[in-house]
C-alpha cells in the first residue's frame, strides 16, 4: 500500500506529495515497529524498541537529509539490496502461513478485515476534515489509513506466537477488499 501511496502523491503533486507519503509512511512504520511490536508481545521492554533498524535508519537518514549529504555509494547498493529482498521473503512467509489458513479463522478475518478499512477510512476523513488539511496531505492521510493491514503484523504475530494464520487471513482478505475499494479511495482524494 505504501508504495501505491508514494505513486499517487508523486503522480498528483510531484516531488512535494511523494516526499509527503514517505514522511508519513516512516511514521506509521516507527509507529508500527515499535508500539505495534510492544502490543503483540504483550509486554513493554526496551530491549525490544532499541533493537529496531528502522528507528537508526530514520535518524541517519534525518541527519543526511538536514546536512544536505548524501551516503557513500556503497551503503545506498547494500541497503538497496537489502529491502528489494525483504519483501518478497516476507512474501514468502505469508504464503506459508495462507497455505495453513482454515475456513473458521477465514470468516474471522473478513469480519476484521471490513473493520478495519472501514475505520481506518472513517477516522481518517475524521482527522483530515478536523484539520482542514490540504488536498495532497488529506489524500495521503486517507490512502495511508484506509489500505489493507499491513505486512509486518504478520511478523509479529510469528514472532509472539499470536495466531499468525489469523493475522495471515486478514492481511490476504484486506488486500483483495483493497482492489475493490482502492479506485473508490482515489475517487475521494482527487
Amino acid at each position: 500500500m505504501a508504495i501505491w501511496v508514494c505513486r499517487w502523491a508523486s503522480l498528483h503533486s510531484g516531488k512535494p506529495g511523494l516526499a509527503l507519503a514517505i514522511a508519513s509512511y516512516t511514521i506509521y512504520a516507527l509507529v508500527q515497529y515499535t508500539v505495534g511490536q510492544l502490543i503483540a508481545a504483550g509486554k513493554f521492554s526496551y530491549r525490544i524498541v532499541v533493537r529496531q533498524p528502522l528507528i537508526y535508519s530514520a535518524i541517519l537518514s534525518m541527519m543526511f537529509l538536514m546536512t544536505a549529504t548524501t551516503p557513500p555509494e556503497w551503503a545506498l547498493n547494500t541497503t538497496k539490496l537489502i529491502g528489494g529482498a525483504a519483501i518478497p521473503l516476507n512474501l514468502l512467509a505469508l504464503g506459508v502461513a495462507l497455505a495453513r489458513l482454515n475456513v473458521s479463522s477465514l470468516q474471522n478475518s473478513i469480519y476484521v478485515s471490513v473493520l478495519r478499512l472501514g475505520l481506518g477510512l472513517l477516522l481518517a476523513l475524521a482527522v483530515t476534515e478536523a484539520l482542514d488539511l490540504d488536498p495532497v496531505t488529506r489524500g495521503v492521510v486517507i490512502l495511508q489509513s484506509a489500505g489493507p493491514a499491513a505486512l509486518f503484523s504478520y511478523l509479529w504475530a510469528q514472532l509472539y506466537g499470536n495466531s499468525p494464520e489469523q493475522v495471515a487471513g486478514v492481511i490476504m482478505v484486506s488486500t483483495l477488499i483493497s482492489l475493490a475499494t482502492l479506485p473508490l479511495l482515489l475517487l475521494i482524494v482527487l
